[in-house]
């Protein structure tokens, strides 16, 4: 269910069925393959922990690097010489599933981490999954969404938050701010087109470049906001060098970019962001503004006023979740929150009259229904 083609993608109206299904039929499959540790049992794994409690979490975890390990699996994605020397189509095709299930596992290694991390100087010199022989396009666009351009992306941010760690609250220096706005800069430069925001307005981005352009904008605000909390200073100057007004600026223009997308998950159903990505977004936008209004002289106007704008949707956004109508905790309490700092720093709450102004053209085309733009 992780990785296979879905044109529609998942959604609140059929993810819980789909995660009911996939994992009775993991139960199924499991007893049958649980002797051997092999990539199938990775896969059912990856579905058990969908929706598990902690402890059972962390027992399925251990168990998966287990295999992990025992099956040697590092060896897929660091060997160019094994990869070189399978050639034989069947064996090719095992070799691809391996190294595939070691990414997958790696992907998600954050939780528990039980996978030794890899230094971002060497990310660039593993081997990265590869298409099989007769793979639908779709299906290698899903691919390379997930282990090419999201795992990259997430190298980037461990080595940021390693970089903030041994800092010990200390400001990042010039240069490792520009160090790390260029690796950005890189990346997004080098993403494939179905992966980016379409410049036509008519036509939607696809659910992989909505979640992937989320995440680089979050990484932006994460490097911003670091910026700014050694520096007060908000005056703009003519100075190329990153400088605190810039990163006012950059915070505000990510933020304001996340909301359109967030809004473009609320209108085609897709399943709700996490309420990580609401409280970076929602508590940054809530400090731009009241440093905006603590600074008016410094600031400027058309900055705060998008500041003010992106904050009333992302609270109506946020609103109009499934988990904050179903009151999943932590959402209704942080929304409560955001209010409470909407009518401390006057903001008017947005109504749905007010939706048609900023929003998306709902029945245009997907750039992913395009083939030639997966090419």
């Amino acid at each position: 269910m992780i990785h296979m083609p879905n044109r529609g993608f998942q959604t609140l109206d059929n993810i819980q069925p789909l995660e009911m299904y996939f994992r009775q039929r993991a139960w199924e499959l499991f007893s049958e393959v649980f002797d051997e540790a092999s990539y199938e049992a990775l896969w059912i794994l990856s579905i058990f922990m969908l929706g598990c409690s902690s402890e059972r979490h962390a027992m399925l975890h251990h168990l998966a690097v287990r295999f992990i390990n025992e099956m040697n699996l590092y060896e897929t994605v660091s060997d160019r010489q094994l990869d070189e020397q399978t050639t034989d189509p069947e064996e090719r095709f095992g070799l691809e599933m391996n190294r595939r299930a070691w990414w997958d596992w790696y992907h998600n290694n954050d939780c528990c981490k039980l996978m030794p991390w890899i230094d971002f100087e060497d990310y660039g010199s593993l081997i990265k999954p590869q298409r099989v022989e007769g793979e639908k396009i779709e299906d290698w666009a899903n691919i390379e969404f997930h282990f090419h351009s999201k795992m990259a992306l997430r190298s980037l941010e461990r080595k940021l938050a390693d970089t903030i760690e041994s800092k010990q609250d200390q400001a990042l220096t010039l240069d490792e701010v520009s160090f790390f706005e260029e690796k950005l800069h890189e990346w997004h430069m080098n993403q494939p087109d179905f992966l980016r925001i379409p410049e036509t307005e008519n036509v939607l981005p696809s659910m992989w470049a909505v979640e992937i352009n989320i995440r680089h904008n979050l990484t932006k605000i994460s490097l911003n906001r670091l910026f700014l909390q050694h520096h007060e200073n908000c005056v703009a100057t003519d100075s190329t060098e990153m400088n605190p007004h810039t990163a006012l600026v950059n915070c505000t223009q990510a933020c304001v970019l996340i909301t359109d997308l967030l809004y473009i998950l609320h209108v085609k159903h897709y399943c709700r962001p996490h309420i990580r990505a609401w409280h970076q977004v929602c508590s940054t936008l809530i400090d731009m503004i009241t440093m905006f209004t603590e600074n008016p002289n410094q600031c400027d106007q058309s900055c705060m006023e998008e500041a003010r704008a992106a904050l009333a949707k992302a609270t109506w956004l946020l609103e109009q979740t499934d988990a904050f109508k179903r009151r999943v905790p932590g959402y209704v309490e942080y929304g409560e929150v955001v209010l409470e700092a909407m009518e401390r720093l006057n903001i008017e709450r947005l109504c749905w009259k007010e939706e048609a102004s900023w929003a998306y053209d709902v029945g245009s085309d997907y750039n992913y229904n395009n083939p030639s733009v997966l090419e």
